[in-house]
């Protein structure tokens, strides 16, 4: 794939691509995040063609002054709605790319001096000046191929991409906001969020929020995971995954709508530790629930947490 693919992508104006783990998302070589500055050489390049040939292929954000709108909604209708909103404000673009329907990613040209304020947004996420996004390669989920609605990379410019400016940027996320109430918080307050090691403190704010929501819990609960940062992933899920116990929710439920949430993007190996992780939570949140708030039951969460920052 990226023996073929790359040197494609480059003559057509896509400068700064790298290789990708495939199946997965992950980006092969450490150190990528500088090609957000400065696109790849042709001597990279070629080194990566001979290294790892069937390597996915991945888009870099910055140098080819492109902004990716990730559509992150499994929700059929919100995806509909999200999508809807985007063709409104942003207007219609060739370049559709799908990874896990209903989600969906656009590309469009940005503007000179365009700030889309940040990158997620607890629904969505704008790339612009960071992060890498998929162009080819297999889900790590699905484990079926990316693929593109209409037209393809290797067929249209980056120049030729319809531009989106900040007038057309700011109604789009103005629109979008009400489909992101239930998660746009976790985004937003990231650290603030944690208190205690053992993510207790979560529970309240996220049980609260499943009694308050007319959306299904488990949804809910999955989204506040997903929304969460790398760094407070864990403690969320902890949360999440008490506060669904105290709903009655089933361990096999919880299991089923969290750990496709944890999971991000995650080899074989880290995949068992998710799954490992997730279930010491169920058994903690159901001792702790059963027994009451002062169960002299412990997890250790912060030994586990660092277990898995450490394989990121």
């Amino acid at each position: 794939m990226f023996v073929s693919l790359a040197p494609k992508l480059r003559d057509m104006g896509w400068k700064s691509v790298i290789p990708l783990h495939n199946p997965g998302k992950r980006p092969i070589d450490n150190g990528w995040e500088a090609y957000s500055q400065s696109e790849p050489t042709d001597f990279e390049i070629n080194r990566w063609r001979k290294l790892y040939p069937g390597a996915g292929i991945g888009l870099v954000s910055g140098p080819d002054a492109v902004i990716a709108v990730d559509l992150d909604f499994l929700d059929p209708a919100k995806s509909a709605r999200a999508l809807n909103i985007a063709n409104e404000t942003l207007g219609a673009t060739p370049l559709v790319r799908v990874g896990q329907a209903p989600k969906s990613m656009l590309f469009y040209r940005a503007a000179v001096g365009l700030d889309p304020g940040g990158r997620a947004f607890g629904g969505y996420e704008l790339y612009r000046h960071s992060g890498q996004v998929v162009l080819y390669g297999v889900h790590p989920d699905t484990r079926q191929p990316y693929r593109w609605i209409e037209a393809r990379p290797e067929d249209v410019s980056p120049s030729d991409l319809p531009i989106i400016s900040q007038s057309m940027l700011d109604p789009f996320k103005a629109k979008m906001e009400p489909l992101c109430e239930t998660t746009k918080r976790f985004y937003d307050k990231g650290h603030s969020l944690l208190g205690g090691a053992s993510g207790t403190s979560l529970t309240g704010e996220i049980l609260s929020l499943l009694n308050r929501t007319e959306e299904d819990p488990l949804k809910v609960a999955a989204d506040c995971v997903h929304g969460a940062s790398a760094g407070t992933r864990h403690y969320t899920m902890v949360g999440a995954v008490t506060a669904l116990v105290r709903k009655g929710y089933t361990s096999a439920e919880i299991r089923a709508a969290i750990e496709p949430s944890y999971s991000g993007t995650l080899n074989a190996v880290e995949l068992r530790a998710r799954d490992e992780a997730v279930a010491k939570a169920i058994q903690w949140a159901i001792c702790k629930t059963r027994d009451g708030e002062d169960s002299p039951v412990q997890y250790d969460a912060a030994a586990l947490t660092a277990a898995w920052l450490a394989r990121k």
